[in-house]
């Protein structure tokens, strides 16, 4: 299945490299991270659902309708590209698009501070 999904989002401009490293350290990752106010995780999560309890697709995949926030912590979400980094009581949206626009952000969630860099 990764292979898919590697070649569906533009990898397989590398495939004459290894990137045998890669695949390894992807794969380890957890697929999100919980703290005492936060769940990060790549894309969405179901609201009423732990994310250990919640398909792995939904957690690095799902863009719509599952975004707003998991058991009353906020959510921390990247994937679905926006303008500027989201910032409402129920969730955090980081992505704004950097392989496309140029601008790569992140946020500090225990100063509630934006960061941004943008491509020249």
């Amino acid at each position: 299945e990764y292979k898919y999904w590697w070649n569906r989002n533009g990898c397989s401009r590398w495939e004459s490299q290894d990137q045998s490293w890669l695949l390894a350290f992807v794969k380890s990752l957890p697929l999100f991270v919980e703290t005492k106010e936060h769940i990060f995780v790549h894309a969405g999560a179901f609201d009423s659902m732990h994310p250990s309890e919640q398909p792995s697709g939904v957690l690095l995949w799902e863009r719509y309708g599952n975004q707003t926030g998991c058991l009353g912590k906020r959510l921390v979400v990247g994937h679905t590209p926006r303008d500027n980094v989201l910032v409402e009581d129920t969730r955090i949206g980081v992505d704004t698009g950097a392989f496309y626009t140029g601008k790569l952000s992140a946020y500090d969630v225990i100063n509630n501070q934006i960061y941004e860099a943008k491509r020249k």
